[in-house]
């Protein structure tokens, strides 16, 4: 009589093999004779009490039994009727995790449609936060059906690092997996190029990175490359593309991200991407609140005057600033914290300090040889992985000693003194005054020749060549210098120190990094 039991998945009952979830057996019988089925499942331990059934009779010949599995692995579900064990029972069901790979997403160069190239390392990133349970695997089919290696990394605790490495040019279809179901996506398809080799580069913050409503900027250097260039962002969202022509073989490249997320800028010479383009940028998103606007003043934060054991205060205005909470630490260089007590009464907004995000303020605050090196260290590695070349980095970081020694004289506050000029004598004035660290100027005699003497030539007659200039802003302001060399050799220097963003050796970088004011160079008077 038992072998009339037969035991199936009946049509339209509830089934899923993860964990922690309902499944629905139908046992089905038919002239079997009077009985009671009976249910009994096995976890992988051998544990026949984890897993409680539930087993009601539908109809007279149909019985419905539900269970929910706490533990993931191969279970053992063995029926009986009136006792006895039925055909092919037990049967084994293999319980998976709950995961959910629609939740799972892949972003990265080695993704991008175009782009990469034979021999690049070609990479990108999986991100299963929110998943669930599981570990991505990554196919990938090259030209011929011939599988590409692939090469995972766990980098956090919920993203990995893929890369592979395009032996061949042609098409690549990359599959990726989590818990053996395809996420968002998946499959993706690159076209890989030619291995090529190109004097063109490309650095700058603007490849990596940035904040929604803020210019992203960039240089390339073509180095003598000929070819026209070009440039797209693809992204969330359009981003407007500013691109200026230094006229030395160098562009600067601004582009306006209005949405967060991840950005592909493509650098394109004669409509093909150079090697290494895309580049992948991570837009985040804008705060309403601007460290850089707070203001801080008081003899609290003055170099000098500061006594022990006396208290002393300071004030942090953040009218300008924004709203943001305020968090305020004064930390001496050898040990110990500093009471502060705030004042928030004479403020409407809250404030944040932006010395706790500058690290020039944070050497300021404590210039100690280890952070300094620290920090050092922590700026060198942002420039390399910005691209910026070695040679440029190692200049700012390691000076001459005849650019220490121009600095020490900079920063050596001077006495300053103006005598009328006599021949012969205040030459010698002036060298003395220099010794004893005094700053000596002349002032022409009142004379009959230096009356009647027109000082100033005609402007189709001056000379370029050490002489007074002045280049006027848009803002309205107006740089005024002195230079011995050609006029115009001086303003292709400003122009350089600009576009490297050396704010040292220009006032007129400094003026267009600090107030994001463009600058042409291509205006200038004697």
């Amino acid at each position: 009589m038992l072998r009339q039991v037969d035991f199936y998945f009946r049509e339209g009952t509830f089934f899923d093999d993860s964990a922690n979830n309902s499944k629905g057996r139908a046992p089905h019988y038919r002239n079997a004779g009077p009985g009671v089925i009976e249910v009994i499942i096995l976890d992988p331990s051998g544990n026949k009490n984890s897993v409680p059934v539930k087993v009601r009779q539908t109809n007279p010949d149909l019985w419905r039994c539900e269970y929910i599995s706490p533990t993931v692995g191969l279970h053992s579900v063995n029926i009986f009727f009136a006792g006895q064990p039925i055909p092919n029972s037990p049967y084994g069901v293999r319980v998976a995790p709950i995961s959910d790979a629609r939740k799972v997403r892949a972003s990265g160069r080695g993704l991008q449609p175009n782009g990469v190239r034979v021999k690049d390392d070609a990479d990108f990133k999986i991100y299963i936060e929110g998943a669930g349970e599981g570990v991505p695997e990554v196919q990938i089919i090259g030209p011929g059906g011939v599988r590409e290696p692939c090469k995972i990394t766990k980098v956090q605790g919920h993203t990995y690092h893929a890369v592979y490495h395009p032996m061949k040019e042609g098409r690549y279809v990359i599959m990726i997996t989590f818990a053996g179901q395809d996420i968002y996506k998946s499959p993706f398809e690159v076209n890989v190029g030619p291995y090529k080799e190109t004097m063109i580069k490309a650095y700058g913050p603007g490849l990596v990175g940035g904040v929604v409503g803020y210019p992203a900027l960039f240089t390339v250097e073509t180095n003598g490359e000929t070819g026209a260039l070009g440039f797209s962002i693809q992204g969330p969202s359009q981003a407007k593309i500013d691109c200026h022509d230094n006229g030395d073989g160098s562009a600067d490249v601004r582009y306006y991200p209005t949405v967060p997320g991840e950005y592909a800028v493509h650098i394109l010479c004669d409509n093909e991407d150079i090697p290494l383009s895309p580049y992948i940028a991570q837009i985040l998103p804008n705060t309403d609140y601007f460290p850089e606007k707070v203001d801080v003043y008081g003899p609290g934060v003055e170099p000098n005057g500061v006594q022990t054991h006396v208290p002393t205060k300071f004030t942090v205005d953040t009218r300008k600033a924004g709203s943001a909470p305020l968090d305020v630490k004064i930390l001496p260089a050898d040990k110990g914290n500093a009471t502060v007590v705030l004042d928030l009464e004479i403020y409407n907004t809250k404030i944040q300090e932006m010395m706790e995000q500058c690290q020039y303020k944070k050497l300021r605050k404590d210039p100690t040889s280890s952070i300094e090196t620290k920090e050092c260290t922590n700026i060198t590695q942002t420039l390399k992985s910005n691209g910026y070349p070695s040679k440029i980095i190692n200049k700012g970081r390691f000076p001459t000693s005849r650019q220490e020694n121009r600095r020490v004289k900079e920063d050596t506050n001077k006495i300053s003194t103006i005598i009328p000029y006599i021949r012969d004598l205040s030459e010698k004035i002036r060298r003395i005054g220099n010794a004893y660290n005094v700053r000596t100027a002349f002032r022409t005699q009142d004379t009959l020749r230096a009356n009647l003497t027109r000082v100033k030539p005609k402007n189709e007659n001056q000379d370029t060549n050490n002489c007074i200039y002045e280049i006027p802003c848009e803002c309205g302001k107006s740089y005024i210098g002195e230079t011995k060399r050609p006029l115009k050799v001086r303003i292709k220097e400003h122009q350089t120190l600009t576009r490297l963003g050396n704010t040292e050796k220009s006032r007129i970088a400094q003026h267009v990094w600090e107030d994001n004011i463009k600058y042409t160079g291509t205006k200038q008077r004697l």
